[in-house]
């Protein structure tokens, strides 16, 4: 079991290794910013912060996102359809949800 200074080292590696994921998550998808438009776009989730690109905004969605999964789907008792959706809501929080469900599904003959 892990204490003190090693379970504070280990909880640093973790969000830099959630942090870079999170990034290179972003550029596979074409999506990148500087990482100090990156961390002004994360500041402005919770306070108002002018001049930040919708690339960097993008970005802190999917840190948020990286983050949140790690934390509530590891704690939830059961894993939902409705959790993971509002999860991924969170990546475009300004565009209304589009969530389609097919009631059956066809067999292939």
């Amino acid at each position: 079991m892990l204490n003190g200074s090693d379970a504070d080292g280990l909880a640093g590696i973790s969000r830099f290794l959630l942090r870079s994921e999170a990034i290179a998550s972003s550029r596979i998808e074409s999506i990148a910013s500087a990482p100090q438009q990156v961390a002004l776009a994360e500041l402005g989730q919770s306070e108002s912060v002018r001049g930040v690109s919708e690339q960097a905004r993008l970005v802190a969605n999917n840190l948020t996102v990286v983050r949140r999964s790690t934390t509530e789907l590891v704690e939830a008792e059961l894993l939902t359809v409705e959790g993971i959706v509002d999860l991924h809501a969170s990546l475009l929080p300004e565009q209304p949800s589009r969530v389609f469900w097919r009631s059956s599904r066809k067999r292939r003959s």
